[in-house]
Formats: structure tokens, sequence, C-alpha cells
């Protein structure tokens, strides 16, 4: 009885319209993050539409732009790297023949060699005197076991001492070539280093922040709040012709009745309204006697008060 049940929402409508909406947050928020700015040294970031994606969404570029200083710096700038970059290009050219070179530290290493010798000779011929003096203060002499055990350690001493020294020439005559072979490429390098291009510094897209619209929670709020109307009609309703049962026959002249309202329509076609009677009082949901009497006139009666009565469980019989 009545205008039947709400219709629940459609899942795949409501999913479409939660995306356009999303998509239409989006691209406003976008539009408002998007603000052109110009710093204090007039640098400036400015933001274009150059067309829509394939959707139809705009797409944007930042722009950045030196201040007319910061544009003259920075010529100037990459003016002095490319003639850096320039002369290590020349530079480079002769450094083949320089790796190509097997390093030859022999002649620093003689001269090493010939300044340790000189000194070690003269140390250890005093070491070597002294050595022979004790050993005969100590009454160790020549041909005896423990004087050939300890000419002999004597000996082994002095040759780790030269062996030391020569190692030491060695490392020292080396690192000093590899310092003067690695000095160019030192040098080469300093200056590729400054002809290097300046990576550039990207700005980063502005991020949306507005929450959509939640369509299908609305939707979904809105379904519940006409299943909770429609229910509680039917229970309005239900409740009425029960008492309508028991209680007959109940006003319903059109003519007792006020802020009438049509809300639904009966099984029969009676129309069924809210209204409130004249005489004061809460909202009521009935009939309207004049129409019942046109589709069921038995279930109408005229009262002392000349007013039409309806019997609801003849009227809906």
């Amino acid at each position: 009885m009545g205008k039947g049940a709400p219709a629940a929402p459609n899942p795949t409508s409501v999913a479409q319209a939660q995306t356009g909406s999303n998509r239409e947050t989006a691209i406003t928020q976008a539009g408002l993050n998007m603000v052109n700015q110009t710093d204090a040294q007039g640098n400036t970031l400015n933001y274009n539409q150059i067309g829509t994606w394939a959707d139809g969404t705009p797409r944007y570029e930042a722009k950045q732009g030196l201040s007319a200083a910061g544009q003259q710096l920075l010529g100037a700038t990459q003016g002095t790297q490319q003639n850096l970059a320039n002369l290590a290009k020349e530079q480079s050219g002769r450094l083949s023949g320089l790796l190509n070179a097997p390093i030859d530290f022999s002649q620093q290493k003689n001269y090493l060699e010939g300044l340790t010798s000189g000194a070690l000779d003269k140390r250890w011929n005093q070491l070597s005197q002294q050595n022979e003096t004790d050993l005969v203060n100590r009454g160790i002499r020549p041909g005896s076991t423990q004087y050939d055990n300890l000419k002999n350690q004597f000996m082994v001493n002095q040759s780790d001492a030269y062996n030391s020294a020569n190692v030491n020439n060695y490392n020292t005559a080396l690192q000093s070539q590899m310092a003067l072979r690695q000095a160019p490429l030192q040098e080469l390098l300093a200056l590729s280093g400054q002809g290097q291009i300046a990576q550039p510094q990207f700005t980063n897209g502005p991020q949306t922040a507005v929450a959509g619209t939640d369509v299908a929670g609305i939707q979904q709020a809105g379904y519940q709040n006409q299943m909770a109307g429609y229910n509680a009609g039917q229970q309005q309703l239900g409740g009425l012709f029960s008492a309508g049962a028991s209680l007959i026959p109940l006003l319903s002249d059109r003519r007792a009745k006020t802020d009438i309202k049509r809300i639904g329509t009966a099984d029969n076609g009676l129309g069924i309204y809210l209204y409130r009677y004249r005489s004061g009082g809460p909202f009521h949901i009935g009939v309207m006697a004049d129409e019942v009497e046109r589709v069921s006139p038995s279930a109408v009666v005229m009262g002392p008060d000349d007013l039409l009565r309806v019997n609801y469980a003849e009227a809906f019989a």
C-alpha cells in the first residue's frame, strides 16, 4: 500500500559519480595550489596550462625564470665554465704520452741510496770497532765458537739495516714519482670539474589536499533516510488501519482538516495524506472521506456534526 520502497543506489553509477567528484576536486585543488611566485631577487615561478590529458584533465607546466641580474650572472658563469672545459680538453691531449710512459724512479732511488749508504757505512764501522773492543774486554777471543757466533749475529744485524734502508729508499722514490705523475691529472680533473654543467633544479608539483566529496556516502545516507521514512510511513499506516478496524468510523472530512499534503497512494487508488485537524493537535496520516465515497460509498457515514467519517476496515477491505 502506498508508494513502493525506494530503489537502492546503483553501484556503477555511484562509482562513476564518486570518480567524477574526486577528479573535479583534484582539478580545483591543483588550480588553487598553482600560485605564481616572485622572490625578493626578482626570480619567478609561473604555471601555464599547456593542454589537457586524454580524459580532458588540464595539463600544466611550471616555468622558472631568473631576474635580469641573475640571468647576466648565469651567462658569465656558464662562459667561465665553458672556457675551463675547453682548457681541460686541450690539456687532456698530453696525458696520453704521460700515462703510456713507465714510471722511472731509478735516478732518485740511486741518489737516496748514495745518501744512506755513506751514513750507514760510517755508523756500522763505528759499531764494528765497538763490538771488537767489547768482545776483547769480555775475554772472547777470535777463533772461538762464541766469538764466531757473536760476529755472525753482528753481520746479520748490519745486513738487515742496509736492506731496510734500501726498501725505504725504494718506496720514497716511487711515491715521489707517483706524485709528479698525478699532478697533471689532478689539475685536469679540477679543470673538468669547473666545466661541469649545473644540474637543473625543478620545483615540486602542487599536491591536492582537499578530500573529494563523499558521493557514495551521501547517496547511501539519502537512501537510508528514504528507507527510514518509508518504513515509518508503513508502520504509521499499519497502525492507522489497525486502529481504524476497532475505532470506526474515524473523522475524515476534508473540511475538518488543515495542512493537507498527499504522501502516497493506496493499492485501491485512494490517496494517503498527512494532515492536522483544525481543532489542533499533531499530524495524522489517513484518507479523505470524499475520495473514499467515490470508491466505497458504504464505508462513509455522516456524523451528528454533519462531517463525514470513514470506516477504514471497509474502505480497504
